[in-house]
Parts: C-alpha cells; sequence; structure tokens
C-alpha cells in the first residue's frame, strides 16, 4: 500500500486543545503546491473563491509597489490528523515539526484573493521561491466545524462598503497602517526615534512622520481608514521612482548620511510638506497622480538653493509646503503667493 505524502513544516504552536493553530513562514512555491487543489474545488469550499475583479486590484496594487508580498498571513484550515512535534520539550516546547499529509489541507479561510492575484501579476520563477508569505494553519473538526470556523473569520475580516476608520484621528495607529503597507516607508522611517544620529541609515523618524500625520487628521481631508492607509502609502512607495536620490537610497546606492549634507530630502519640514501633497493627489483626481509626481522629480531638493533661512521650524514647514504645492500646481488660484 502506497502511503500518502507527507510535508513536514517548521511552526510555532499556539491556540488550545479544542482548536490547535500554528504560526509559520512559508515561501510561495510551498503555498501553491499546498492549496492547488482547495482552488480548483469552485463551489464545494467553505472559504470564499476566487474574485477575479478584487484579485485583479491586488495586482494592480503589487506592479505599483514594484513588490509581490503579504503581511497578513494566509489561514488554511487543516484537519486533526497532522501531528505536532517539539523540538525540546523543556524549554521551547512551542517551537517543532508539524507534519501533515496532503488531505489535512481542507480550505483557504482567508487569503485566497492574494494567491489568485498571482496569475494577474508579473512574478519570475525565482521569486516564487524566495518571496516568503506568513501562513496561519487552524485545526477544524469537521465540514460543518469548518464552515462555521470560516463564517466566523469571514464577519471579522470583511466589511461592508467603505472599510470604518481604523484610526481615526490617532496619528500613532494610522501610521502603523501605512507602514505596514509601504517598503519604501519600513526603510526610510525609523519607527521608534524622535530624532536621528547623523549616521542613522534612516531618513526620518518616527516622530516626525506621526507629527506630519496628526496634522493631515486634524484637517479632516481624509478620514484616516484602513482603504486611506492602502492608497497613502502606495503614494510613498512611488516617491523613489519620481526623486531619484530617493530612489538611490531605496537602491542602497547613497546613504543617509550623504542625503542630509546635500538634500533638504531628510529634514522633518520637507517630510511634512511631502505627505501634505501626497495626501492633497490621494484626495485630488485619479489621473492627476502622474502628473504631480512628474513635478515632484523637477523640485529642486539641493541645500545650496533653498530661498528660505529662516530657522523656526513651524513657517519653515509651511514654506516649504506651500512651494512644493504651488511647483505641483496643487494651490488653488485663490491661494498662490502674493
Amino acid at each position: 500500500m502506497i502511503q500518502e505524502p507527507t510535508i513536514n513544516i517548521p511552526v510555532l504552536a499556539a491556540g488550545n486543545a479544542k482548536r490547535r493553530q500554528f504560526l509559520t513562514t512559508l515561501s510561495l512555491k510551498s503555498i501553491l503546491m499546498l492549496v492547488e487543489p482547495i482552488i480548483q474545488k469552485k463551489t464545494t469550499g467553505a472559504g470564499l473563491r476566487e474574485n477575479l475583479l478584487a484579485a485583479r486590484k491586488i495586482a494592480t496594487l503589487w506592479d505599483q509597489r514594484g513588490e509581490i508580498e503579504s503581511i497578513k498571513p494566509i489561514v488554511i484550515a487543516i484537519d486533526q490528523t497532522c501531528r505536532f512535534k517539539a523540538l525540546d520539550e523543556i524549554n521551547q516546547p512551542g517551537v517543532g515539526m508539524l507534519e501533515c499529509p496532503f488531505s489535512s489541507f481542507l480550505d483557504v479561510c482567508d487569503g485566497i484573493q492574494r494567491i489568485a492575484a498571482l496569475r494577474f501579476t508579473l512574478i519570475k520563477p525565482a521569486e516564487i521561491s524566495a518571496n516568503q508569505w506568513p501562513v496561519h494553519l487552524i485545526e477544524t473538526h469537521g465540514a460543518d466545524d469548518l464552515a462555521a470556523f470560516t463564517d466566523q473569520l469571514r464577519h471579522q475580516t470583511i466589511s461592508k462598503g467603505r472599510p470604518a476608520p481604523v484610526i481615526k484621528h490617532d496619528a500613532g495607529k494610522w501610521f502603523t497602517a501605512i507602514l505596514a503597507e509601504s517598503r519604501f516607508l519600513r526603510q526610510a522611517v525609523s519607527v521608534r526615534k524622535s530624532s536621528l544620529a547623523r549616521r542613522s541609515s534612516h531618513l526620518w523618524a518616527g516622530s516626525a512622520m506621526v507629527k506630519a500625520l496628526a496634522n493631515i487628521l486634524e484637517s479632516r481631508v481624509v478620514e484616516g481608514t484602513a482603504e486611506d492607509a492602502q492608497e497613502f502609502a502606495a503614494l510613498w512607495d512611488r516617491l523613489p521612482c519620481a526623486i531619484p536620490a530617493l530612489g538611490d537610497y531605496a537602491a542602497g546606492s547613497i546613504k543617509a548620511s550623504q542625503l542630509r549634507m546635500e538634500s533638504i530630502l531628510t529634514q522633518a519640514p520637507t517630510l511634512q510638506a511631502l505627505a501634505t501633497v501626497l495626501v492633497k493627489i490621494l484626495t485630488g483626481p485619479d489621473q492627476s497622480a502622474d502628473a504631480c509626481l512628474a513635478k515632484i522629480s523637477q523640485f529642486d531638493w539641493s541645500i545650496a538653493n533653498q530661498p528660505t533661512k529662516t530657522k523656526i521650524r513651524t513657517a519653515l514647514r509651511e514654506e516649504r509646503t506651500r512651494r512644493l504645492l504651488d511647483h505641483c500646481g496643487l494651490t488653488p488660484p485663490t491661494e498662490h503667493p502674493k
């Protein structure tokens, strides 16, 4: 008798005796291998089926960012046949290997649209193996339990219409939501710093970013929702393409310390000016984004040619914001300086 193939997955065990749970990170290649039989079940799976419109939207966002990623775990239901073996029962009882028969993977309860989006985006074969996604394996007990669990998860993760404000005037939480969506900001912002040393590898301190977002939320231009965070993060990720110096920094060919000496890009008033301009683009006509980003690339960021010599940070922020808005054509005629 031929024994059913199994796969051993390094995991961190969690949950309770009623519903075991395991956290791990797998390559896209491994994930696709495990869930392909599930995806083929067009109508019998308990989870949400593929939605081509939702998948294409995710793929478009990935293409704009230049990166395929999933920060939120893919949730996969498994049955009780999976066996967990701890590597060290005494010191690390929750760390070990999970031995799973291929038939034990029951359904993709959350993340099927992200998996479907892989078919609509540009991805090289090497990226399939190299790209790592978090995976949450959750045990279910029979078809009824699987359906009930998936329905419960669906109500937790899916909202109707526009997402409710997740931050609503809490700049710190909105900052966290934006950071989770933006690859560039995760590289450029030192999250827990209120100021940066001259030799820091980051461009901006987290406190400066939070202050910029607080000013935006106070203006009521945006609501600070999860959707706002995703769209705002996508614009930040386009900045390295719009501003050559930031592109060099993102690629690692220029250090933050060099940018501090040569440009105003690392200064807090500039960060706040950029945040204001990007939110103007976010709330303006869709077709204006490309034109505004093209104008941003033509702005003079060098230190030597800056017209303002004021040392008052608030005044510097206001003037720099005004100049950048005016340069991008985002200031209404009545607001143009005399």
